[in-house]
């Protein structure tokens, strides 16, 4: 029997929201990984990263405040030691979108696996307002800037010598965002890991005969100015059609599940909690075009699984219209996105494609061939 593949997962001592999602189905599929032969180990100290293991996966929040403390070269410093000790290092990138990278360590690593990434892997060769291609468009849009720029090294373009370590881990779906997920995250961390792993089960049915057509509960206050922007203008876009302030969880959950369909704005990133919790409570997505993301589970397949608007809100009035009038649709719609993130939290072929996913990174094989279409127009057309 051929010896198991050691594989040391080195993560932040106090779990943020993308460091749970990271971590939550490791845990879950820790067997079915011993099964494909990996032996997982999780530790938060550097000290213990390079004992006894074949590959080393670091997140990014572990690091996170030694670029402030040391700067780049500390971390790549650091990653430079743990690649000659260790042989194979993978740099598992938790930000909360598709921008904010932390390209300067491309070279040290032989992965470099994000939650989500640009489709379109040229479009990490440039600079961006705000360290995301959504906000330097309503940066240009509505000509606004942050108060404050985005540390250096999170907008660094990336070396295209390095582009092709450059691949999709799993966003932030895989955790649990029924009504109780954050009190449940909070029991599981402080357990560290102790306790049972559970997705929420309560899933309400997509139905036609919900009492809302439309719901949309959004902050619209943000300290990023390009973040804020674009969350005013759809606040405004609405006032006088449906109350947009936000509400406490359990009542918005249950709007949701009397509502056809839910707006989710971006937020921080592209892909929002409100995303997975829209599916989980029934209703269909409306959210800005997501064409220029690649991520896995993908709950975001145009007129399928979720409605799309263009970044600049100009047919948003025809797509609240598609499901004022067009409720059927908008339940198939509902049904379809449930019907996959189910599959990818639940069923044996979901936990294989994790298993399988998993594996091509810490072996360091080729990349999978996807499909990198054009970014939408709203992108293309960017000032």
């Amino acid at each position: 029997m051929s010896r198991m593949l050691r594989v040391t997962i080195l993560h932040e001592p106090w779990y943020s929201s993308t460091g749970i999602a990271f971590l939550f189905p490791l845990y879950v599929h820790r067997r079915a990984l011993a099964a494909h032969g990996v032996a997982l180990r999780f530790t938060t100290r550097a000290e213990e990263a390079f004992r006894a293991t074949d590959v080393l996966g670091v997140t990014s929040r572990f690091c996170k405040h030694w670029w402030r403390d040391g700067g780049v070269e500390r971390v790549t410093r650091w990653l430079e030691d743990a690649r000659r000790a260790v042989g194979r290092v993978v740099w598992f990138d938790l930000t909360e979108s598709t921008g904010t990278t932390h390209f300067a360590v491309l070279p040290y690593v032989d992965r470099y696996a994000k939650m989500q990434a640009l489709r379109d892997r040229s479009g990490y060769l440039q600079q961006y307002i705000g360290g995301r291609i959504f906000t330097d468009y309503y940066a240009r849009l509505f000509g606004v800037r942050d108060s404050e720029d985005v540390d250096a090294h999170l907008a660094a373009p990336a070396d295209p010598e390095h582009l092709e370590k450059i691949v999709v881990s799993w966003n932030a779906g895989l955790a649990h965002y029924g009504v109780l997920g954050p009190k449940w995250h909070h029991l599981w961390h402080h357990s560290r890991g102790v306790l049972p792993r559970w997705y929420a089960h309560r899933w309400t049915a997509p139905r036609a005969d919900r009492q809302r057509a439309l719901s949309c509960r959004i902050g619209t206050y943000h300290h990023r100015a390009t973040v804020a922007a674009p969350r005013k203008e759809l606040a405004r876009r609405l006032a006088a059609h449906l109350q947009t302030q936000k509400i406490p969880r359990a009542a918005f959950f249950a709007e949701m599940r009397q509502s056809r369909a839910t707006l989710s704005p971006f937020g921080l990133g592209d892909i929002t909690l409100r995303d997975f919790e829209a599916v989980i409570c029934g209703a269909a997505v409306l959210k800005q075009d997501m064409g220029h993301v690649e991520t896995w589970p993908d709950l975001w397949v145009p007129g399928t699984t979720y409605l799309p608007f263009a970044w600049d809100f100009s047919d948003l009035d025809a797509r609240i219209d598609d499901v004022l009038c067009d409720p059927q649709r908008t339940i198939a719609i509902a049904a379809a996105a449930q019907e996959r993130y189910r599959s990818a939290l639940f069923s044996s072929a979901g936990r294989e494609e994790f298993c399988e996913r998993f594996l091509s990174y810490i072996t360091c094989l080729a990349p999978s061939a996807t499909s990198r279409t054009a970014p939408p127009a709203a992108v293309r057309s960017r000032a």
